[in-house]
C-alpha cells in the first residue's frame, strides 16, 4: 500500500500546489474529488476494490494472458488489497503534503527563479526538502489510518488462515482480520483468548506507535515555523 500510495500522493499534491493552474476547472475538479474521498465510507472502498480491481483489471489480465478458466489476478488477493488501501489513504497524504508545499515561504521559490533554476529544480531543490517533515507527517498518518482497516479487506483478499505464500495475487492473513475472526467466531472458547488479546495488543501498540511519531513530526513543524518566525 505504501509502495503505491506516497509516489502518488506526493506527485499529486506537487501537481496541485505547483503545476496547476489555481482557476482552472480541472484543478477544482481534482481538488474537490481528493476532499470528498476521505469522506468515503471503508466499506465503499472495499467495493470498489471488488468491482474495479478484481472484476475489471484482475479478469482482464486473466483474458489477455488467455487463462479465464482458472483465474490468477481476477480474484481477491494481496495486491488488489493493498491498491484498494492506497486509493482509500490517498487523500490524507494529498492534503497534508499539500499544505506542507504551501507552508514553504513564497520567496524561496522566487529567489531560485530569479538565479535561473527551472520549476523542477526548484521543486526538487527548495519545495521537498524543507517541506519533508509536513509529507513524512502525512505519511506516518497514512500508515496509521489504515493499519486497522478491516473491511476493505474482507472483499479484497483477507482470509482466517491459509497455508499459502506471501504472493502477489494469493490471499493473506492480517491482524486487524484476525481480532474479528477471534472476536466474533469464538469468543468464549477458552484457547482463543490469549491469542486474541495478543492481537488486539499487538494492533494497538503499532497505531500507537504510529500517531505518536506523527505527533512528534508535527511538533517539530511547529517549532520550525516558530523558529523562521
Amino acid at each position: 500500500m505504501s509502495l503505491a500510495a506516497i509516489p502518488a500522493g506526493i506527485l499529486t499534491a506537487v501537481y496541485l500546489a505547483e503545476y496547476a493552474p489555481s482557476g482552472a476547472r480541472a484543478t477544482r475538479i481534482l481538488r474537490w474529488l481528493v476532499h470528498g474521498l476521505a469522506g468515503v465510507p471503508s466499506v465503499i472502498f472495499g467495493l470498489l476494490g471488488l468491482g474495479f480491481w478484481i472484476s475489471v483489471v484482475g479478469v482482464g489480465l486473466d483474458r489477455m494472458a488467455g487463462d479465464s478458466a482458472a483465474p490468477v489476478w481476477g480474484r481477491p488477493g494481496l495486491l488488489w488489497a493493498s491498491l484498494t488501501l492506497a486509493m482509500m489513504t490517498l487523500p490524507v497524504l494529498v492534503v497534508s503534503t499539500e499544505q506542507a508545499l504551501r507552508s514553504v515561504p513564497q520567496e524561496l521559490r522566487l529567489a531560485a527563479m530569479a538565479l535561473g533554476a527551472t520549476r523542477l529544480q526548484v521543486v526538487m531543490r527548495i519545495l521537498l526538502p524543507n517541506a519533508w517533515v509536513g509529507i513524512a507527517s502525512g505519511v506516518v498518518l497514512t500508515v496509521g489510518r489504515a493499519f486497522g482497516e478491516v473491511v476493505p479487506l474482507l472483499f479484497t483478499g483477507a482470509v482466517a488462515e491459509t497455508q499459502r505464500s506471501l504472493a502477489l495475487d494469493e490471499p493473506f492473513v492480517d491482524l486487524a482480520h484476525q481480532v474479528f475472526v477471534l472476536g466474533t467466531r469464538s469468543p468464549e472458547h477458552p484457547s482463543s483468548r490469549p491469542l486474541l488479546l495478543t492481537c488486539v495488543w499487538v494492533l494497538v501498540f503499532l497505531s500507537l506507535l504510529f500517531h505518536a511519531a506523527a505527533a512528534v513530526l508535527r511538533s517539530r513543524i511547529l517549532r520550525a515555523e516558530q523558529d523562521r518566525l
